[in-house]
């Protein structure tokens, strides 16, 4: 499969979130604008509404001379309890109520409420609207032009009305619906971007691992049929330079010779053996077997030198013995051969994972590396076709694992291998 289309797949699940995040926000802050105006045009409706009411009361309510009685207050509310209107008191110049009608608001009047001038005040889901001075009187008829005037010593009464801004809290309750929707939409629409965005991503995946597994199957057919072609040739090969090696004399120049065919026949031979291995793909023959003892005897196979921390190993792990131990040998004889003498290799468990650590001082992985070493005939040695790393990864994945690669701090790789319990 080629890298294009995975990048262009990738760019387009971040085009498809940041679109709907996008729209998602401009939704969530077109919602917010309207409730912020609903709530300023729910405070207008509210004051005019109160203007109204206070209008009522003027014409229809106790005038100049006229002691308020408190069955007069009541006939007022009923008369306008449809536009909203539920309590009404009048209050002396010292804030004494001289009569009232309605439940008031248990909230008392605060200073600003008994000062000059009109003020409004939400109580829940109530408005107050308090005013100082009595209520001009209405304009006098022809049959009565005349009030008397107040009692002495008597300042004007202080008018308080209580009411429900029935309008404004069906504003408020529409414009919060709206904003709630609005979030909601907002949220779901992020929520099924990214679910996509993921769902997207798996199958890119799924994809990929698909086109490798291809890929690979077809790399193994072709080296087991490349191992079977070269295995018979090359055995005989081998075996009849043996046989002359056996009949020429040590230090002659024949001699070298043969022992060199040998040595390129052995050459060969771990080739096709390479080839083999990675053609293989068989099931695992697990059993339980100690950790530490499997990572000893592949050090001293292929490392003898390298510093082993067994201390944190289990006493048993499901492996399989033979191809784990092959992918240690491996892992340690990269090591060995990236820096001599100065490998380290561990065993622990974490989160009922066990986990195989390999590390050099060498000069570390190239950057950008760290998965194309996994890579079939990926290499950077002299020798060797690049394959052991490849083989390694199968078997691992084969007991349910990952094996990772990474540079080191102050120099070198480290190969880690986790194997599920």
């Amino acid at each position: 499969m080629s890298r294009a289309p995975t990048v262009s797949s990738r760019l387009a699940r971040r085009g498809l979130f940041i679109t709907a995040a996008l729209l998602g926000l401009g939704l969530v802050a077109t919602a917010w604008t309207t409730y912020r105006g609903a709530e300023a045009l729910a405070e207008t409706v509210s004051q005019g509404q109160a203007e109204r009411l206070l209008e009522i009361v003027r014409v229809e309510g106790p005038h100049r001379g006229e002691r308020p009685s408190r069955a007069s207050l009541a006939s007022l509310i009923t008369d306008h309890a449809g536009d909203g209107l539920r309590a009404v008191a009048l209050l002396d110049p010292s804030g004494r109520v001289i009569a009232s009608a309605g439940e008031l608001s248990p909230v008392p009047l605060a200073d600003a409420e008994l000062g000059p001038g009109r003020e409004f005040r939400r109580l829940g889901d109530r408005m107050r609207v308090s005013v100082s001075g009595a209520p001009p009187p209405p304009p006098p008829s022809f049959d009565d032009d005349w009030r008397p005037p107040p009692p002495p010593g008597s300042g004007p009464p202080r008018m308080v009305l209580e009411f429900e801004p029935s309008l404004a809290g069906e504003l408020r309750t529409r414009a919060t619906r709206t904003l709630f929707a609005s979030t909601l939409a907002a949220v779901l629409l992020v929520g099924a971007a990214a679910i996509f965005a993921r769902r997207a991503r798996r199958a890119d995946d799924l994809i990929k691992r698909l086109a490798q597994s291809e890929r690979l199957a077809a790399l193994g057919t072709m080296s087991a049929v490349l191992a079977h072609e070269i295995k018979n040739p090359l055995a005989a090969l081998k075996g009849n330079a043996q046989l002359l090696v056996e009949g020429l004399d040590e230090g002659t120049r024949p001699r070298a010779q043969a022992d060199r065919v040998i040595s390129s026949a052995l050459r060969l031979q771990g080739l096709v053996d390479n080839l083999l291995d990675f053609a293989r793909s068989g099931g695992l023959e697990r059993a339980p077997l100690d950790p530490a003892e499997l990572l000893r005897v592949a050090a001293d196979d292929a490392s003898p030198r390298a510093a082993l921390d067994l201390d944190a190993a289990p006493a048993s792990w499901s492996l399989d013995a033979v191809r784990l131990r092959q992918v240690l040998e491996n892992l340690l004889r990269n090591a060995e051969q990236a820096s001599p003498g100065e490998v380290t290799a561990a065993v622990r468990v974490d989160h009922d994972r066990l986990i195989f650590t390999v590390s050099d001082r060498g000069a570390g992985i190239p950057a950008g590396e760290t998965e194309r070493i996994f890579e079939p005939f990926h290499t950077t040695k002299t020798r060797g076709v690049g394959l052991g790393l490849t083989v390694a990864r199968r078997v691992v994945e084969l007991h349910g694992g990952t094996i990772t690669a990474s540079n080191r701090q102050g120099g070198g790789a480290v190969l880690e291998i986790e194997i599920p319990k």
